[in-house]
């Protein structure tokens, strides 16, 4: 089965500092999910079924976190970059 990304490239979302936040990225006939480089921001997880959740750390400025998940099944893997505000 051939992986397909549905989630879009680019901003997944901009975050409020103190407030939960939790989305997932999707590709369909993907089994795992991980991050392969960048990091998120302080405060929130990435799970290996494609949520990233949490409560974002204070910071004194505003941040971008940019970061590359890979989704795999066991005939293929994508890469895609995401980042959050």
């Amino acid at each position: 089965m051939s992986l397909r990304w549905t989630t879009p490239t680019g901003l997944l979302f901009t975050t409020t500092i103190g407030l939960s936040t939790s989305t997932t990225v999707v590709a369909e006939n993907a089994s795992t999910y991980s991050i392969i480089s960048g990091n998120l921001p302080d405060g929130l997880s990435f799970t290996s079924t494609g949520t990233i959740h949490g409560v974002v750390d204070y910071v004194e400025n505003s941040t971008t976190s940019t970061f590359v998940v890979r989704a795999k099944n066991t005939e293929s893997l994508k890469d895609r970059t995401f980042y959050i505000e």
